[in-house]
């Protein structure tokens, strides 16, 4: 715990969450079921890390949270934050150097970069909040995404065929639902294929997505020849995932890389699982694969920019810089709380 003049600096403890729940509606809207919150920060397989500021009568003013994943660095372990959940409650906590907001990021990141700490940081900060990170000098210019997308529905109003697309055959079929063996699999055999990414194994897609309370999720595998060959996760209910009766999101991709088949089958399978729920286009992140994103490209996705999100990174680890997260790991919607 620290004091700063009129307001108090320190970590989360339990029973914080109230008060934190309080503080979010009023900054970004009722809404959010403290069934999420929980999901959210304390069911992480690695946890997650949460610095508070309090006010002298005890009201909770600012918020840094993360959540802490694992990640494969150039085949090497490492740990990394994904920065959710910071917020102000007064605009004058994002005031001069020194005030409320800037030391809860100051101390957040002091924390991250002590021993037992964190390789670096990432995020999608606000316009608002990468400005008070430029200004406390922590936060570099944030790198451009990318959105890919697909319209599902022709002039005749039935799905589009990918351009190619094809089943490859009776030895391949498509699976629907949380798999651990399978991805275990999969991740163990296509992690060479991603130097620089959050680590996708069973425990990863059973807590992003089969755990997640308010949204669903469907995770669909393609398997060949009895093995699980790549693996997607498509957004169909709930919060900021629905689809809204018109977009679709295609929120993850692990692929082995052995048959670009194998990738156009699962894109067909996503097309005409959103296309039964309403979806009129499909569209993803998909950055730090070209392979796979030149295959997606040749099955009718069109690139364009990312309207509204921006990649910011700051690095603890001699090992990582900011420019390798900026510019080859691997993002896909679920390396993002807002998908």
């Amino acid at each position: 715990m620290t004091a700063e003049g009129d307001y108090t600096l320190r970590a989360y403890a339990p029973g914080d969450e109230a008060a934190i729940q309080r503080a979010f509606a009023e900054v970004f809207g009722p809404g959010r079921a403290l069934e999420e919150w929980r999901w959210k920060f304390l069911s992480p397989p690695r946890g997650s890390r949460i610095v508070l500021a309090f006010d002298a009568a005890g009201e909770l003013v600012c918020q840094y949270a993360a959540i802490t994943v694992d990640v494969a660095w150039s085949g090497l372990p490492l740990r990394a934050a994904q920065i959710v959940d910071v917020f102000s409650r007064r605009r004058r906590a994002l005031g001069p150097r020194g005030g409320p907001f800037l030391r809860t990021l100051e101390a957040f990141l002091e924390g991250c970069a002590a021993p037992g700490g964190v390789g670096f940081v990432y995020g999608f900060p606000s316009a608002r909040h990468q400005r008070a990170g430029a200004v406390a000098g922590r936060y570099f210019e944030p790198a451009a995404l990318e959105r890919l997308s697909r319209a599902l529905v022709s002039s005749a109003g039935s799905v589009s065929a990918a351009s190619g697309g094809r089943w490859s055959g009776a030895r391949t079929w498509i699976s629907e639902g949380f798999d651990a063996h399978a991805t275990d699999r999969l991740w163990l055999r296509s992690r060479g294929r991603y130097p620089f990414a959050t680590v996708r194994d069973a425990a990863w897609f059973l807590w992003r997505y089969e755990r997640r309370p308010g949204v669903h999720y469907l995770q669909l595998g393609v398997r060949r020849a009895g093995e699980p060959r790549a693996w997607g996760v498509l957004a169909l209910s709930g919060g900021s995932a629905a689809p809204g009766g018109a977009t679709a999101r295609w929120v993850d991709l692990l692929w082995d890389g052995e048959n670009p088949l194998d990738l156009v089958d699962l894109s067909a399978a996503i097309a005409q699982r959103a296309d039964a729920h309403g979806a009129e286009v499909v569209e993803l992140w998909l950055r730090g694969d070209p392979t796979a994103r030149a295959v997606l490209l040749d099955q009718g996705f069109a690139s364009a920019p990312e309207p509204l999100l921006r990649l910011s990174a700051i690095a603890f680890d001699a090992q990582v810089s900011v420019a390798q997260v900026l510019a080859s790991f691997y993002l896909t919607m679920g390396d993002s709380d807002h998908f």
